[in-house]
């Protein structure tokens, strides 16, 4: 792991293409959350977009991703290489709200990517997320440590 990002956080996004358990296409959810990081995310305060995919899906993934490696740092990978248990196919199915292999696998990912990022602080997220507020490194870490769970009235 290369020296600590200060000021720079991470994003982790699991992507696939089937089994998700969702109907309609993951690519076109990741394509609108990118669309709405790029428009509201502080960028110069993102060390890296960790997009991770199954192997069959990294081409068309990659594709999708293009219009926004660049400003996002979006670099897409295996998520066998990010989380080589996988490779042994475990048994991930979850039955919420449809019979899937997706959910269970996320949170492995999601877990496993720290090692893989030199940021101390880093957002996991799913293809269903948008961003609709500008945000950046201080709204997300305050006092050395990340914020969760914060609603302001307005929110609800």
């Amino acid at each position: 792991m290369a020296e600590a990002n200060t000021e720079k956080f991470s994003f982790v996004l699991p992507v696939a293409l089937s089994g998700t358990g969702r109907d309609g296409d993951d690519l076109l959810r990741a394509r609108l959350l990118w669309m709405s990081m790029d428009r509201f995310c502080d960028k110069s305060a993102v060390a890296k977009t960790l997009v991770v995919t199954p192997g069959g899906d990294m081409r068309q993934v990659a594709q999708a991703a293009a219009d926004f490696r660049h400003g996002l740092n979006i670099e897409v990978v295996d998520e066998r290489e990010l989380c080589p248990e996988l490779s042994a196919e475990p048994a991930t199915l979850s039955k919420w709200p449809k019979p899937n292999l997706g959910w269970f696998r996320q949170q492995l990912i999601k877990l496993a990517a720290h090692a893989h990022l030199d940021t101390p602080f880093y957002m996991t997220l799913d293809a269903d997320v948008l961003f609709v507020r500008a945000f950046g490194y201080r709204l997300l870490v305050s006092e050395g440590r990340g914020t969760v769970g914060t609603l302001r009235p307005d929110d609800i």
